[in-house]
């Protein structure tokens, strides 16, 4: 249950280590609070949710299903849990709040599953809202929130892309740079 627009990003540039990271803090098997649940975090427009579609995309031979859950707010978070009870047939109920039950519950009876929560940026809106992560599942949550303490996830920042990968992210929007050729412009 990814969204139609979570395509690769052919201009994604300079995340290729910290997809690398945060596959395998999802996957540690060493004790930890947060085991299994990781936070990127970073300012707005940084490639959060790009970063989390391009791992969704490169690793989902890991998961049997993967969910994506827009968490920007209460209504889009009860939503998502509605497409998946309507995806997976866990329930019938028609009150948002059981239906979110009953898939917190189903979750946690699964294995190998993944739930991308995307913009999260109030803790509130999850508050006794996320699956146990017993039985082998993982969460991605996308958040512009530095302090990661108020969430219950490991943090993982994105930052801004560091010179030579900006130069590159620059050359591949204004096609200057395709498929691997040199830049015409000696010097940039």
């Amino acid at each position: 249950m990814v969204p139609l627009w979570c395509m690769r990003n052919p201009y994604l540039v300079g995340r290729r280590n910290l997809i690398k990271t945060l596959r395998n803090m999802l996957h540690d098997e060493n004790p930890c609070e947060y085991k299994h649940c990781v936070a990127l975090f970073g300012p707005g427009g940084v490639g959060k949710t790009e970063t989390a579609v391009e791992y969704v995309m490169t690793q989902s031979n890991m998961y049997d299903n993967i969910f994506w859950i827009t968490a920007k707010d209460s209504s889009g978070l009860l939503l998502g849990f509605q497409n998946i009870a309507k995806k997976t047939k866990c329930t019938n109920e028609s009150d948002s709040n059981k239906v979110a039950a009953a898939v917190l519950k189903w979750l946690a009876a699964q294995g190998r599953w993944l739930l991308v929560l995307d913009n999260l940026d109030d803790i509130q809106v999850v508050k006794d809202r996320l699956p146990d992560l017993t039985n082998g599942g993982h969460i991605l949550i996308t958040t512009r929130i530095p302090f990661t303490i108020n969430i219950p996830a490991q943090g993982l920042e994105v930052d801004v892309l560091d010179e030579a990968n900006a130069v590159k992210l620059l050359l591949l929007r204004a096609m200057l740079e395709h498929e691997g050729k040199k830049n015409l412009f000696r010097g940039v």
